[in-house]
């Protein structure tokens, strides 16, 4: 068994398992905003795209306690659509600081960087828009959280 008498420091290098069970988790996160208008408008904010995803990770086993390690920075492009299918907006957010110092949801940095393309289209309200764009940044950082939980739980 590896480290079977836990005295000793031993590391196990995660980053590639990591890596790929962020990237699915980020790209799960997704927000639905009812807007308050007379028709009532539905908006869907989704992941559509994982971007420039770097950092390692690790597990290391030292006087007997597991511990996790990581550190990415990453960036996700996002769309808003109507209930008509319709793209009304979309953007990036970027995750400078995914680490394991950070463990609580409302402590993740989530940067929302200006719309690569801003709300538009017959009817559509702009606080609608960043209402869902809010929604979607607290399920990206919900969604980090599952990632830890799965790194836990798989290691």
């Amino acid at each position: 068994a590896w480290n079977a008498a836990g005295t000793t420091w031993e590391e196990k290098d995660t980053s590639e398992w990591c890596r790929a069970c962020l990237t699915e988790c980020l790209k799960e996160a997704t927000a639905v905003f009812t807007a308050s208008n007379a028709e009532q408008s539905t908006y869907v904010a989704v992941v559509k795209e994982v971007q420039s995803l770097t950092g390692d990770a690790s597990v290391a086993l030292a006087g007997g306690k597991k511990r996790y390690i990581y550190d990415f920075h990453t960036s996700v492009k996002y769309d808003i659509i109507d209930d008509g299918d319709e793209q009304i907006a979309s953007g990036t957010l970027a995750l400078p600081d995914i680490n394991s110092a950070t463990t609580a949801e409302e402590e993740l940095d989530v940067d929302i960087s200006g719309w690569k393309k801003a709300p538009s289209g017959e009817g559509v309200n702009l606080e609608d828009a960043v209402a869902c764009q809010n929604l979607l940044v607290q399920d990206v950082r919900r969604s980090v959280l599952r990632f830890v939980e799965k790194f836990n739980a798989n290691f």
